[in-house]
């Protein structure tokens, strides 16, 4: 099977780790750790748009190329994430109609992730141009498996924006549906509180309202939020099919995020990768039943790498302390190696770990990982990976 971690080789080069003379000196030190441990497989670069296009149009993927070259040398295998869950400060300064709208009509602003509308044709526009670089430049690598799309695909609540283009797209999808006003009106019985539309820019999105909207029109709203999320992906998808046939695609979801149909999701994907925020707190019966709804997503058409049999992977196993958390308490001896063991006997072909390194910059700074902030491998959740690495 695939063992493996999420790595950002972006966040170790100096002045973060290495010397001003080998400012990338810290990336084989993590390869050799990872040989150690038994890791046989990373997820990198879905974060990375700033650095592979710090300004519209211009492309380095150099420095992405280098650190793959050094997990071919040491025979890890690589899935790249496409970096549309993170676009950089020049794409909202130069197309501020990309942020999402929130249900009160305030702008969501830029400075962390997701801080896009997916429904934007503009960022869809900017999404399929650095997912079709990447794709051409870096799918031939040899040591490429898999693709990875985005990064938890909505979030934040940003499966729901409220902005003009999502509204025109809301019409457009309503108007399939139901075809005319009449069938519109009399299935959302929208004659109860008056609510009855005579045009079709007369219907609302389900904003901030004095009390709570037509259940009706909020399933709709959820379905075509869904259906939006869905069809960035299949964009991101096809494309990558279109570029590199061979390299299957998957992306992470999460089984209890009910903001869109995971079923629906999956058709997307070649094989269905899953992040388990398994953590002190889970109960493992929990835990077993989130298993058991994630490996169910796609029965049929599962092309994964290697010969697997069920194409299922666990992209995002919680390696440490999380940082969302009320109380973000350190994870018990033998709890990563427990739900470790939980996943492959429940048949998990991939087990990935979040993340390899604590952060020493960022949001996540106080996100455990397998080494700590020092990069030292005496830590005892290095230790315990390496285990089951060995067994």
């Amino acid at each position: 099977m695939y063992f493996g971690v999420d790595y950002y080789p972006e966040h170790w080069v100096y002045p973060y780790a290495g010397t001003p003379e080998q400012p990338e000196a810290r990336w084989q030190t993590d390869v050799a750790l990872m040989l150690e441990a038994g890791i046989n497989v990373v997820r990198m670069g879905e974060f990375a748009w700033g650095l592979y296009e710090p300004r519209e149009g211009q492309f380095d993927f150099s420095w992405m190329r280098r650190v793959m070259d050094l997990f071919g040398e040491a025979g890890i295998k690589v899935v790249l994430g496409t970096p549309t869950a993170a676009p950089p400060l020049w794409a909202s300064q130069a197309y501020p109609q990309i942020l999402p709208i929130d249900a009160r009509d305030g702008r969501l602003h830029p400075g962390t992730r997701r801080a896009a509308c997916l429904n934007s044709d503009k960022f869809r526009e900017l999404s399929a141009r650095i997912v079709e670089e990447l794709a051409k430049t870096l799918g031939k690598h040899p040591q490429l498996i898999a693709w990875q799309i985005d990064n938890g695909i909505g979030g934040h609540g940003t499966e729901f924006s409220f902005n003009e283009e999502t509204r025109q797209d809301w019409i457009q999808w309503l108007r399939l549906k139901y075809e005319t006003l009449e069938r519109l009106n009399e299935m959302h019985g929208n004659r109860f509180w008056s609510q009855m539309v005579h045009d079709w820019d007369q219907i609302p999105m389900p904003k901030k309202s004095p009390t709570v909207h037509n259940p009706a029109l909020l399933m709709d709203w959820m379905r075509f939020s869904s259906d939006s999320l869905v069809s960035y992906a299949r964009m991101q998808t096809d494309m990558l099919k279109r570029l590199t046939p061979n390299i299957p695609v998957t992306q992470n979801l999460r089984a209890m995020t009910r903001n869109f149909d995971h079923f629906d999701m999956a058709e997307t994907l070649d094989f269905v990768s899953v992040d388990s925020d398994a953590t002190i707190h889970s109960k493992p019966a929990e835990n077993a039943c989130y298993i058991d709804i994630m490996r169910s997503l796609k029965k049929r058409g599962i092309v994964a790498p290697g010969d697997q049999h069920s194409g299922f992977w666990v992209m995002e196993q919680k390696a440490g302390n999380v940082n969302w958390a009320d109380v973000n308490s350190l994870i018990r001896p033998g709890i990563v190696r427990l739900f470790s063991y939980q996943w492959i006997s429940r048949g998990a072909d991939g087990l990935v770990y979040f993340l390899w390194r604590q952060p020493r910059i960022g949001s996540e700074k106080f996100y455990g990982g397998v080494l700590t902030h020092d990069g030292k491998s005496d830590g005892r959740v290095y230790q315990e990976i390496k285990q089951v690495g060995q067994e």
